[in-house]
């Protein structure tokens, strides 16, 4: 299944027709644009909402607009605004005792502090505080969600088992749900941690799969992971020509789509990078990266496919 397309614009905000523009409508393509991590139209959507909201007096969606304004921060990796719009958002749902809301409000939070400002721990509390309120609320997308992102958490304190064990609960979650790319970027933080482990053979596996779930439903933000991971399967067999290539695609595949390499990914992430001059020397290290920027998805797929 496929995320709604996005409004195109009309004046200062979206709409797919002549139809007014309404909370509602507002809501939705905030939902479609957060998905596929597009912060710009976020943001606008966000704003835009929260004007129709203060206007019309209406709490609830102005909360909405405060927690996606938050998210469009998150994605653009400003951790001071997020946090404010968070907080913002945290008040009008304590004051109206939406558990639903707190606890997504929460999940925003926790993803800042462990993202951007690698508070691991503190990010760790905040999704312990939210999941037993999102069982509760029988939402299998929050679920899937909540259960992603302590995965990140687990697998950032290395503790490999639980997080597989959230990963996985989280895939099969997406996959029922039709969300195909978010399932395929939970079976990825699987492959890495079975790199990180070096049991290459079952991380390419799971990165066979991951390709799989892809082929049904593309997403830059998700693919952009994707192939992050199997640069660190690379870098990790030593296929160094193979990462700088990737590498190289890498760079202009985020530059393109504007899909930001988060802060939690660095700590593995940076290493290998140095790692490519030394392994390769500086020339050809360069020359590699200029080759991977030609690359497709496809072609770096078929690049990763001879990986093994």
């Amino acid at each position: 299944m496929k995320a709604p397309e996005l409004f195109v614009r009309r004046g200062t905000m979206l709409a797919m027709s002549d139809a007014p523009v309404t909370p509602q409508s507002l809501h939705a393509a905030a939902r479609a644009a957060q998905r596929t991590g597009n912060a710009r139209a976020l943001e606008s959507i966000a704003r835009e909402l929260i004007a129709h909201a203060q206007n019309a007096g209406d709490d609830e969606h102005l909360a909405l607009g405060h927690y996606y304004l938050g998210s469009a921060h998150f994605w653009r990796n400003d951790g001071r605004a997020a946090q404010a719009s968070y907080e913002t958002a945290l008040a009008l749902y304590t004051q109206a005792k939406d558990k639903a809301g707190i606890a997504r409000v929460r999940i925003g939070m926790a993803a800042v502090a462990v993202d951007i400002d690698l508070h691991v721990d503190k990010g760790h509390a905040l999704y312990e505080q939210a999941l037993p309120i999102v069982r509760e609320l029988d939402d299998k997308t929050f679920l899937a969600v909540t259960l992603g992102n302590l995965a990140e958490v687990c697998r950032l304190e290395g503790a490999y088992d639980p997080a597989m064990r959230y990963a996985a609960e989280s895939a099969a979650l997406y996959a029922q749900l039709g969300r195909l790319a978010q399932a395929g970027g939970q079976l990825a933080t699987i492959a890495h941690i079975h790199a990180l482990r070096r049991d290459y053979s079952d991380a390419i596996a799971r990165m066979r799969e991951a390709w799989e779930y892809f082929a049904g439903e593309s997403s830059p933000r998700y693919l952009a992971w994707y192939f992050d991971i199997w640069f660190l399967i690379a870098a990790g067999m030593r296929r160094w020509e193979t990462a700088a290539r990737l590498l190289g695609f890498l760079n202009r595949y985020r530059d393109e789509n504007n899909a930001r390499r988060l802060q939690g990914i660095l700590p593995w992430f940076s290493s290998p990078v140095e790692r490519l001059s030394e392994q390769l020397g500086a020339q050809r290290a360069q020359e590699l990266i200029l080759e991977g920027q030609q690359l497709t998805v496809e072609s770096a797929q078929d690049l990763v496919e001879k990986v093994r």
